[in-house]
């Protein structure tokens, strides 16, 4: 019961971070010169198969012992939000669900957000390494001035 209500305030603080990433890696990624096909790393899924990353992950999640300041995104999910967002722009956001693929090894699920807060399933839904993506803690820069305790 404890886990379940530390899992939505968690998501919703990811939730708020991906967002306010969202206009920087749209504009970031103006200007370049991509054909719109994924690029390596970036597969695309069905949201079956993301369920099933999503509950191995919780398998074996632990809660953390101290508030999420912060959610590291790497250039593979902002990849995966452009890729969306040029799908579909009726979206006013995305989604990134924590996962664990073959041999446990951890990966991200990127969705777009609809007008409504719902997960847009019908549109495409990528999965991505995340070695160097996640919440903080865990992932963390220690040395930052900005999260130093």
């Amino acid at each position: 019961m404890k886990k379940s209500k530390i899992i939505l305030p968690v998501m919703t603080f990811i939730v708020g971070i991906v967002i306010g990433v969202i206009p920087l890696a749209l504009l970031s990624f103006t200007r370049s010169s991509d054909t719109g096909t994924p690029q390596r790393g970036l597969t695309l899924v069905s949201a079956t198969e993301a369920n099933a990353v999503l509950k191995n992950y919780l398998k074996t999640a632990t809660t953390p012992t101290e508030p999420i300041k912060g959610f590291l995104l790497d250039t593979l999910q902002l990849s995966a939000m452009k890729l969306i967002a040029k799908e579909n722009k009726t979206l006013v956001g995305f989604r990134i669900y924590l996962g664990k693929g073959i041999n446990n090894i951890p990966v991200s699920i990127v969705v777009g957000v609809d007008n409504k807060g719902a997960d847009a399933t019908g549109n495409t839904i990528y999965k991505t390494s995340s070695l160097k993506s996640g919440p903080c803690p865990y992932i963390c820069d220690v040395t930052s001035t900005i999260s130093k305790d």
